[in-house]
Parts: structure tokens; C-alpha cells; sequence
């Protein structure tokens, strides 16, 4: 049954004249139910999106106030067969609109023009209702007793009327501590969470930190490198100076020497076999000066790959510092969170104590006037 503060309330009224005890007297038993029931309003799932849980609740609500329809137009049409089985809200409420009652049905619609399409169908769902007809008759009976019997069974019946709310009572204390209790569980479910994200939080700051000086130990070691390379580059560049000052000497002593050669040729006819070694020599020296260069070309490239790694491994350690500092702000978050989950745990447990302490107290308020009497 899908609706909510259900409210039953029975009504009997004995009327007897008072005699001897053993006197026999006829009482008027006038009897009488109140059932007062508030019904969830019908939902569509296009305009709600209901999902899950949600989702399964609004189907059985529709299907629940459609038997309902049903049994208020069989009612209407005086059908010899009412459905009242088919729901179980329709069961509870069959003496409520289709037997010995006096019924009223309060219809709310909504006036804006999104909702129209519902608004219809429950003045419609109302019209029908306002053609059922009820029977009305006194629900009145006359028994004969005396007047002790008259006196047992009121006693009887106050006595079941008080068990009863004491009854009630004790259950609406039970579902009142069941409820603190799962409160409790849940807190503590929801504590344990976050404190298994705390841990992680805290796993997950090590294992940056651990980053963080890995990282830290590799800019060290490309920065080392760098002054390395730095240093074999300047080395390199002393050797090509070096080489380039080797050079100039061997070429201009070349041209000196090709000079005396050409005049010792034109004065002295010199050999073209003494040239030749000559010329020899100058393309050797040209090869050994282009070998330095393209190993200073090699050593500039290596110094500026080292320098971008240094710059990429600056910047991950800058990114890591910052992570740092936010996973350190979650963590005080965290425990401050966990501070208040412990003292709220603590202050549920209490309650929890209290509740039961008031459950004990009214049973025994309870059960002790009833062995009195």
C-alpha cells in the first residue's frame, strides 16, 4: 500500500442502566470506525526522470491508483463484481467507500499549464467518485448481560486499550531507537569512508613526496650533467680556438711555403712530387678542422637537451610541490571531519542510551499498574 499517516480510530458506546450486580440489564453497542489516509499523488516518469530505487516506487504508486480508479468506477457503475483484491490499499479501504461509511475525498490539482494533463484526469477521477452511493445505517446492537459482566468487559476493554498504547509506545520507541541505531551505523559507515580516504590521502601524499625527491634527485643529476657538458663544451671550444689558431699558422705558413715553392720552382724547377705532399698535408689539416666542428655542433645540441629536460623536470617538481600542498589541505579538512564524526558518534550513542532508558522506564511504568490491578 503506497500511502502515508494511515489513521484508524474505533469507536464504542455501551448505554445500560445501573442495578444490583446481579441485576440483568440489555446494552445498546453502538460501534464506529474513523480511518483517515493521505495517498501519494501519481508520478510521470518522462517529466520526473525517476531512476532505481525511485524509479520502481513511482511504478507501484501508478499501479496502486489505477486498481484504486478501477474499484471507484466499478462502484460508480454499480458493477456486481468490485476489485478490492487486487490492491491491497483497495482492501484496506473497502469499508471505507464501498460499505456502512460516510466517505468524503479531497481532490488537489495543480493549476499551472504544465500540470493540465494531471489536473484532468483527477477531476475526472473525481466526478466518478461523487456518483457512488452509500447506505448508511447504525452500526447498533442490544446485549443482555448483568451488570458485573457490563463492569468485566469494560474493565477488559480498557485494560486491552491501554496494553494496546502501551504497546504502541513501546513500538514507536523501538522503531525510534531502531532508526538511531542504523543513524548510528550509518555515521559510522560513513566515518570508516572517510577515514579510508583519509588513508589514501595520506598514501597518496607519501607516494608524491617519494615523486617529489625522486624528481628533486633527477634535476640534480641532469643539472650535474649539464655542468659537465658545459664544461667539455668550453674544453672543446679551447680545442677548436687551438685548431683554428693551428690552422691559420699552417696556412699561412702553406702560402709561405707555396710561395717559396713557386719561386724555388721558377728558380730552382722543384718537383711537382714535393708539391703534391704539400697539398696533402693542407687537405688533412682541413679534415682534422672540420671533425672539431661537428663535434662542437654535437656538444651545443647535448647542452640544449639538457637544459630543456632541466626546465621539463623544474616545472613536474613545481606541479608536485602544489599537489602537496592541496592533498595537506584536504588532510586537515579530513581530520577536522573525522573530529566532528567522532564527537557526533559519541553524542548518537548517548541518545541511543537515553532511548533505551526511556523504553525500560515506560514498560515497567506499564506493567506495573496492570499487575496492581
Amino acid at each position: 500500500m503506497y500511502c502515508t499517516d494511515p489513521f484508524w480510530l474505533s469507536i464504542q458506546c455501551h448505554d445500560a442502566g445501573f442495578g444490583s450486580p446481579g441485576d440483568t440489564v440489555k446494552v445498546q453497542q453502538t460501534c464506529a470506525t474513523l480511518t483517515v489516509v493521505d495517498l501519494a499523488g501519481s508520478e510521470r516518469i518522462k517529466k520526473t526522470k525517476a531512476e532505481g530505487l525511485r524509479l520502481q516506487e513511482a511504478t507501484n504508486i501508478n499501479k496502486s491508483l489505477l486498481t484504486f480508479g478501477n474499484v471507484v468506477q466499478a462502484l460508480a457503475k454499480k458493477d456486481n463484481h468490485v476489485p478490492f483484491r487486487d490492491s491491497t490499499l483497495t482492501k484496506l479501504l473497502e469499508g471505507s467507500i464501498g460499505g456502512n461509511c460516510r466517505t468524503s475525498l479531497l481532490v488537489c490539482v495543480n493549476p499551472h499549464v504544465s500540470c493540465w494533463g494531471e489536473s484532468v484526469g483527477a477531476l475526472e477521477f473525481a466526478t466518478r467518485a461523487m456518483r457512488i452511493e452509500t447506505k448508511l445505517r447504525k452500526n447498533v446492537e442490544e446485549v443482555t448481560m448483568t451488570r458485573a459482566q457490563l463492569l468485566a468487559e469494560l474493565e477488559n476493554s480498557f485494560r486491552d486499550e491501554a496494553i494496546s498504547q502501551t504497546t504502541d509506545q513501546i513500538m514507536d520507541l523501538e522503531s525510534r531507537l531502531k532508526s538511531t541505531e542504523t543513524t548510528l551505523k550509518n555515521k559510522e559507515t560513513e566515518s570508516q569512508g572517510r577515514l579510508n580516504r583519509l588513508e589514501a590521502a595520506e598514501q597518496a601524499m607519501r607516494q608524491s613526496s617519494s615523486e617529489a625527491e625522486r624528481l628533486k634527485f633527477r634535476v640534480r643529476q641532469l643539472q650535474s650533467e649539464l655542468e659537465s657538458t658545459q664544461a667539455e663544451l668550453a674544453e672543446t671550444k679551447d680545442q677548436l680556438a687551438k685548431v683554428s689558431s693551428e690552422e691559420e699558422h699552417q696556412r699561412e705558413q702553406g702560402e709561405e711555403a707555396l710561395a717559396l715553392l713557386q719561386e724555388e720552382q721558377r728558380g730552382h724547377h722543384i718537383t711537382k712530387q714535393e708539391l703534391k705532399s704539400q697539398r696533402q698535408q693542407l687537405s688533412t689539416t682541413a679534415a682534422t678542422l672540420g671533425d672539431q666542428a661537428q663535434k662542437l655542433i654535437e656538444a651545443t645540441r647535448k647542452c640544449s637537451d639538457l637544459e630543456t629536460s632541466i626546465a621539463r623536470a623544474e616545472e613536474q617538481s613545481a606541479s608536485l610541490v602544489n599537489q602537496l600542498e592541496v592533498v595537506q589541505e584536504q588532510l586537515d579538512i579530513a581530520a577536522s571531519d573525522r573530529t566532528s564524526l567522532l564527537a557526533r558518534q559519541g553524542e548518537l550513542k548517548a541518545e541511543k542510551l537515553a532511548a533505551e532508558r526511556l523504553v525500560r522506564s515506560r514498560i515497567c511504568n506499564e506493567v506495573a499498574p496492570s499487575r496492581v490491578s
